[in-house]
């Protein structure tokens, strides 16, 4: 949901509160999971990136419904 509040209205709040949450959760995973958690970053970058590009193709059917992004915005 941050990825994609991010890209269509530009409010990047959400995706900072979860970057953060991740940072955190990370560093507790990796002191007992070793480097693996390092790995499993590359994907989430992908996942996130893939959702990120998806969202700006979207953009113009989205904005055509004003309620749409403060509907997501709720979800997330």
């Amino acid at each position: 949901i941050g990825t994609i509040e991010s890209t269509l209205s530009g409010n990047h709040d959400t995706l900072y509160a979860k970057s953060i949450l991740d940072g955190i959760t990370s560093v507790i995973f990796a002191s007992s999971m070793g480097v693996g958690v390092l790995f499993s970053a590359f994907s989430v970058l992908l996942y996130q990136g893939s959702i990120s590009l998806l969202a700006t193709f979207i953009r113009p059917l989205v904005i055509a419904v004003p309620e749409t992004i403060p509907m997501i915005s709720g979800v997330g």
